[in-house]
Order: structure tokens, then sequence, then C-alpha cells
């Protein structure tokens, strides 16, 4: 079998690298029911709903921009307002937000406190499988897949508004 770079099976063609990361952190916290944001076309967002219903994740929800450039200039609130279109109040167990290229660091503990549930980058799932590799495990505040947390029991933080402005 061939393996990437971590050590993980490659993804069928079509899929990038970071999918079976993703698996792997759903896999973790539990998730059965997964919200999308993507910033791809309707068709590359098709593929990666058809790669995680296979692993038998339901997608419950999904938003995605129609890109295939340029990605890196989508601007945080423009992330914010996919998530919040993609995320239906009780129908998914965690957001996840495709692309290495879109700017997801900053809005991952907003979004979380927001919307109750694990968000989920696709940067986010590369390094913690990365670390995990190396035997250890990222560190930092308000994030569920650092923390590992126990997703149905969690009291998600209020965080101050002050931290919140320019992305709502």
């Amino acid at each position: 079998m061939d393996v990437s770079f971590l050590g993980g099976p490659r993804p069928q063609r079509g899929i990038g690298v970071v999918a079976p990361f993703l698996l792997d952190a759903l896999t973790e916290l539990g998730v059965r029911r997964l919200a999308l944001v993507t910033p791809y076309t309707v068709s590359a967002t098709r593929v990666l709903e058809e790669y995680v219903g296979e692993a038998g994740v339901q997608v419950a929800g999904c938003a995605f921009r129609g890109l295939t450039r340029h990605i890196w200039q989508v601007p945080y609130r423009d992330v914010v307002a996919m998530a919040r279109q993609a995320v239906r109040p009780g129908a998914a167990d965690a957001l996840f937000i495709s692309c290495t290229n879109l700017p997801t660091c900053d809005v991952i503990p907003q979004l979380e406190a927001e919307l109750r549930i694990p968000v989920l980058s696709a940067n986010q799932v590369t390094m913690g499988a990365a670390l995990r590799r190396l035997g250890t495990r990222a560190v930092g505040p308000y994030q569920a897949l650092v923390h590992k947390m126990d997703i149905s029991a969690h009291e998600w933080p209020v965080l101050p508004e002050e931290q919140q402005e320019g992305w709502t």
C-alpha cells in the first residue's frame, strides 16, 4: 500500500491528502453528522461529501464558494458566513472547514463558542496528525480537537465581544 508522509494511506483520486486526517479527527471526537464548508466548486465539494459519507459520516449541511483559484483571498468574515450557512441548530456534531489555503485559525474558537460544536480545519487536522505521529499533541485555548473533549457534555466558552470583532 502506498502511504503518505504521515504514515497513512493516500486518499483516492480527487481527494486531498488532508482527508484521511479529517476521518481520524472525526473518529477521535465521535462525530457522526458533519457540516462542511469549502471554497471549492460544487463538484469538488461533492467528492468530499461522498468521501466522508463512505466513511459512515452523514453530511448534515454544506456551504461552498465555487472557487478554483485565489482561495487565500477569501476573508475571515466570508468563512464565518459560510460556517453559519452550513450549520443548522442540532443537525451537526461538528463543522469541517476544508482547504489549507483558507484563513481559519483565528475563527475556530469564536465559531465553536457561537455554534456550540467542534470546528475543525484542514490545517488543524493535518497538524494534529503530524503531532500524533511525533508522539505529542497541540496546545491552545478553546479548540475542541486540541482538548479531545466529550462533545455531548462540553460547556462552550463565551468569548468577549472584542475577540469577535472583525469577523462578524
